[in-house]
């Protein structure tokens, strides 16, 4: 354990990310991209970085790919984890653009956490509530029901350990 002890720290601290919004990764080299968007970049003949960077953003995210970078890190992690949830329980099949659809209203919100509102907040929420968003309404009750279990932990009886607000 002496060696390691001996081997210098190191930080990840204050390295950039990725200019494109949706990317959690670190950039590298000057158009200040990750591995995989410099690659792509490079592809495309080197436009402007920003300029394909905000390409990536508007695109629109195929049937595997959600775009989570444009949630704060902490909420990220909450609806990543109901996402992954929904989708391992496999009762409940739901389309990409509905769960992209809950994504951008969850982002539009300015919580930081899903337990920021209650449940009845999350149904009246505008972006939510209107017609043809019921999938996406109906994946951000059982998102904020999924995170309070993982707060506040379940009871011997399966109930959450705290009454649901």
């Amino acid at each position: 354990m002496r060696w390691l002890a001996a081997q210098p720290q190191v930080t990840l601290a204050g390295l950039p990310p990725c200019q494109v919004r949706c990317c959690s990764l670190w950039a590298e080299g000057a158009a200040s991209l990750c591995v995989s968007h410099r690659a792509r970049w490079r592809n495309a003949g080197r436009p402007p970085a920003g300029q394909f960077a905000q390409a990536c953003d508007d695109a629109v995210p195929g049937p595997e790919r959600f775009a989570f970078g444009q949630l704060p890190p902490h909420l990220r992690l909450e609806v990543q984890y109901a996402v992954q949830q929904r989708h391992d329980d496999g009762r409940i099949r739901t389309p990409p653009d509905r769960v992209q659809q809950f994504i951008r209203a969850a982002a539009a919100s300015g919580v930081h956490s899903l337990l920021d509102w209650p449940e009845e907040q999350w149904l009246a929420y505008g972006p939510l509530a209107r017609p043809g968003t019921a999938q996406a309404r109906s994946l951000a009750v059982q998102a904020r029901r999924q995170v309070e279990d993982l707060h506040y932990g379940r009871s011997w009886t399966g109930g959450t350990t705290r009454q649901r607000a």
